[in-house]
């Protein structure tokens, strides 16, 4: 006997289908954030390098 909240195969198909690329696009949304906050820490150092006596 089958659950009531199962998905048939078709189903899950469709739905796979429709995770897999919001998936990817906030993988790589994330990647690109987590590079640009780097980059951006980078540049404030340079710009505003600690003197040290």
């Amino acid at each position: 006997m089958r659950k009531a909240h199962h998905l048939n195969h078709r189903q899950s198909l469709i739905y796979g289908a429709t995770l897999l690329p919001v998936n990817t696009f906030f993988k790589l949304y994330l990647r690109d954030q987590e590079r640009n906050a780097q980059e951006q820490k980078k540049t404030e150092q340079r710009e505003r390098p600690d003197r040290h006596p």
